[in-house]
């Protein structure tokens, strides 16, 4: 037996796109895989991205800014907020590179 499902590309590149054209990503991807074209109306056209605040290091979080704060602020269209204050954390490695990094062997 095996599986076949649909994934929506990482890094918030479908999001960025709806946002960016304000258009309905999730219902255009549906009747891609239902073999129909999607009728995109793009209504708007604007840069759009991700800013991924990780903790800065180990430790306890303490406060956090709410999300509706961070909605009221200039440019912002969306956001997530992952972390509770409370919550235990550990820095996260973004890099393959060999941690502590060594110069050895690196010009």
């Amino acid at each position: 037996m095996s599986e076949i499902g649909a994934r929506l590309a990482g890094c918030e590149i479908p999001t960025n796109h709806e946002l960016s054209y304000s258009f309905d990503i999730h219902s255009a991807i549906l009747d891609t895989y239902l073999g129909r074209v999607p009728e995109l109306r793009y209504t708007r056209r604007r840069w759009v991205g991700d800013l991924l605040l990780p903790p800065p290091g180990a430790g306890r979080v303490v406060a956090v800014t709410p999300l509706e704060k961070l909605l009221r602020l200039p440019g912002v269209l969306g956001g997530r907020v992952l972390l509770v204050p409370g919550t235990e954390v550990t820095p996260q490695r973004a890099s393959p590179t060999p941690y502590p990094y060594s110069r050895q062997g690196h010009r």
